[in-house]
């Protein structure tokens, strides 16, 4: 049979598409999907997809959910399925975020504001790049990692800091901007405060295993002070980066590249397609 006759290819995003999915399985397709949502849904909804797909013999693929091309969501499950368990997962998954972090510089070359506003000329942010600042994609990304990993994680099981308050989501995107100006000596402080001790800035999510913690793991996302030892220290541009620790490989693979794009995105899919 040709494979694009057996193969469903889908980049939608509807919370209920899981339902769309097992119904394909049923009629003897595979699936492909790049979309977020329907893998970062409840947790239930995420384990009854799985199970329909392995119960009928279906194949479900959704690398590009995390980093696009990169093989992050593959690095973790040969970990797994090897019989490995995960210690340590620290990743930069927002290329948006990243680009906005490796170009301020405290006001110098451009205030918060207008590095966020480049950002968006560029194409790198969503139409209102509130969506991104939110840290709402980068939660959704540590979700399907951490599930991959075998962790039923939810979001309230996320601890999550927020770059903004939620005073700056009010209005329209000129209003925030202007927000963003009005508080220029909060971002350039934050930032100060990093530099003087030779750190920088990066949004990080995290999975830490923790036998205390109620699912054994510890989840955050947030913005984290890094030092030079580290290998999302000298991270730049829109490039996504997972460090992934097991307890047969203490010393960590790290997973870095273009984490964004079309081109990346679509080998990403076309890679899930043919394997």
């Amino acid at each position: 049979m040709n494979i694009f006759n057996s193969v469903f290819v889908d980049c939608t995003a509807s919370a209920d598409i899981a339902f769309k999915y097992m119904n394909l399985f049923k009629k003897g397709y595979s699936v492909v999907a790049c979309n977020k949502i329907t893998f970062s849904a409840p947790y239930k909804h995420y384990a009854a997809l799985k199970e329909a797909a392995i119960e009928i013999g279906a194949t479900l693929r959704y690398e590009t959910t995390v980093g696009a091309a990169l093989p992050i969501l593959e690095s973790i499950s040969r970990s797994v399925h090897s019989g490995d368990e995960i210690a340590r997962i620290e990743a930069v998954l927002s290329g948006t975020l990243n680009y906005i972090f490796s170009n301020y510089a405290g006001g110098e070359g451009g205030t918060f504001a207008e590095v966020v506003r480049r950002a968006q000329d560029a194409g790198y942010t969503e139409p209102d790049p509130r969506l991104d600042l939110s840290g709402r994609d980068v939660l959704r990304k540590l979700l399907i990692l951490s599930r991959e990993a075998g962790v039923p994680l939810d979001e309230k099981d996320v601890q999550i800091s927020p770059i903004l308050s939620d005073d700056f989501f009010e209005g329209d995107v000129e209003a925030f901007y202007t927000k963003l100006a009005e508080n220029e000596a909060v971002f350039a402080e934050r930032y100060s405060k990093a530099a003087s001790k030779g750190l920088r800035q990066r949004f990080v999510a995290s999975l830490i295993k923790d036998e205390q913690a109620p699912l054994r793991y510890r989840a955050r996302i947030g913005l984290e002070s890094i030092s030079e030892s580290h290998p999302l220290y000298s991270l730049s541009g829109t490039d996504n980066c997972a460090i992934i620790q097991t307890d047969f490989y203490p010393s960590p693979l790290v997973v870095q590249g273009a984490g964004a794009g079309a081109y990346q995105t679509a080998s990403g899919v076309l890679n899930d397609i043919i394997m």
